[in-house]
């Protein structure tokens, strides 16, 4: 359930702030180089607020760093960030009830700090991402939270103005990390008025602005690799390629820093800088929805709500074959009758990766087999001779192999003539399934072809494979952006 449909409002998509969804935790992340660019009111201290906190920080550790260990796990209370739960942001493992930052994550930050302390590059802190830079481990979900215990106040102002503007019901809530005291040198917990979480009714919800949601970084290796050979001072750009390898890693920067401090430092900050000031840094896309992390997930969870239970005799082959093709019939309806086709394009009709084709195909799989109870599905399982797609089996050794390919993919005939027989007999499976999606009109000559293929194939070898077109067209149907 969206945030919007449990306060009834309307049109939420035209809205400034992200609209979460409540049982599950959205893939996304808050990019603290959009926290600095926004205009919205509630953030203009902000960057200030994240810049304070890490000169604070640094100051404390360079404090007590040589006092031994043991004064130095005392740092560890100031940088005891506190999982965000309320944002509905993030990786979880299951619903939102989270991951935890934990002790190690700590432990990482402060030993950065020292890191940056001793290659001078304490002014560069205040841009967080660049401790993905030096320091494995410390992804966008990690710099996300961190940004999110600094600016947390903020975050709760903006959304109590959202909740008057609304007119949203609030009740009171105990909120950690609600900003760092420095005179008492603690997080500060207080009581905040905010809406409440219908799915965890303990937990409210703090709503975030969509202009400073990133589905990653702006911060990364890949991308500073980019930015090297188009450093635009000359000099500046010949000491970088002098310094800093390609395929650039954490330790290929760390023993840049070892060898010349200065230079890497201004490379670094002319890096930062760019991207501060770049038009390219822009928040993600939620009408295009390029990552299948937004609407395509709020589609499934609803898909998933529907979905018949089919039943298995036993546990037998037959059974499972049969069960198996339950899956698939409900695959091919839902694509095929129930507009489900349009989560496999873009706005512009193009077809999107294989990967949509995929997570619609796991999510219903998945889903029928928790209500069967006896037949279990792995996604890309190991079989020695590479990854399967899909791999169902309601007990050893009776396993039915599904591979799912766009018609179109390069990879089409290789897939049916070489790589689905030999998973199937690493397996030691009975049956494997080739599904194949139709996209375009000029598909179903392709379709025929391989078809032919397939017949003779099974004619020469009796080969145990099952072919099956899913009819995705929009050619005769609804263009996806007119839905």
């Amino acid at each position: 359930m969206l945030f919007s449909e449990k306060y009834k409002i309307e049109k939420s998509w035209e809205k400034e702030w992200f609209d979460p969804i409540l049982d599950s935790d959205t893939k996304l992340f808050i990019d603290p180089l959009l926290v600095f660019r926004t205009k919205i009111p509630e953030f203009s201290k902000s960057k200030e607020k994240i810049r304070k906190f890490f000169q604070f920080a640094f100051e404390e550790v360079a404090r007590v760093r040589k006092k031994g260990i043991n004064e130095l796990e005392k740092v560890n209370s100031l940088l005891s960030f506190r999982e965000p739960k309320e944002l509905l942001l993030g990786y979880t493992s299951q619903g939102s009830a989270g991951r935890g930052i934990g002790e190690d994550f700590s432990k990482k930050i402060r030993d950065a700090i020292i890191e940056f302390i001793d290659y001078g590059l304490e002014d560069l802190a205040e841009y967080v991402g660049t401790f993905t830079l030096i320091v494995e481990g410390i992804g966008p979900d990690g710099i996300s939270d961190l940004v999110a215990n600094i600016i947390k106040d903020d975050l709760v102002e903006y959304t109590r103005r959202i909740c008057l503007e609304e007119n949203i019901e609030t009740a009171q809530y105990l909120v950690n990390n609600l900003g760092y005291d420095y005179d008492l040198k603690m997080w500060r917990r207080e009581r905040v008025s905010l809406p409440k979480n219908s799915i965890y009714p303990k937990n409210p919800v703090i709503l975030v602005p969509k202009e400073i949601l990133r589905a990653n970084e702006a911060i990364e290796l890949k991308d500073l690799e980019y930015y090297l050979a188009r450093i635009p001072n000359k000099e500046l750009r010949i000491e970088a390629s002098r310094l800093f390898t390609t395929e650039l890693d954490t330790n290929k920067i760390r023993n840049a820093l070892d060898q010349d401090p200065i230079t890497s430092k201004k490379v670094l900050k002319s890096y930062l800088e760019s991207l501060e000031n770049s038009e390219n840094l822009s928040p993600y896309n939620f009408d295009f929805d390029p990552n299948l992390i937004y609407k395509f997930e709020i589609f499934l969870s609803r898909l998933k709500e529907n979905l018949p239970k089919k039943e298995t005799l036993q546990k037998d082959k037959d059974s499972l074959k049969q069960f198996v093709n339950d899956v698939i019939d409900q695959y091919k309806l839902v694509i095929e009758n129930r507009e489900s086709y349009w989560l496999l394009y873009n706005e512009d009709d193009q077809p999107k990766s294989e990967d949509a084709c995929q997570r619609l195909f796991w999510a219903i799989a998945e889903t029928m087999c928790l209500k069967n109870r006896e037949v279990v599905i792995n996604r890309e399982s190991q079989t020695g001779r590479g990854p399967v797609d899909f791999r169902f089996s309601n007990g050893y050794p009776n396993k039915i192999i599904v591979e799912l390919k766009h018609v179109k993919s390069p990879k089409i005939f290789p897939g049916l003539e070489k790589q689905l027989i030999t998973y199937i007999n690493a397996e030691g499976s009975d049956y494997g399934y080739y599904l194949v999606i139709k996209l375009k009109p000029q598909d179903t000559a392709r379709f025929y072809r391989l078809k032919m293929r397939f017949d003779k194939l099974k004619e020469e070898d009796k080969r145990k494979i099952i072919i099956r077109d899913i009819d995705a067209r929009i050619d005769n149907k609804v263009s996806a952006s007119k839905l």
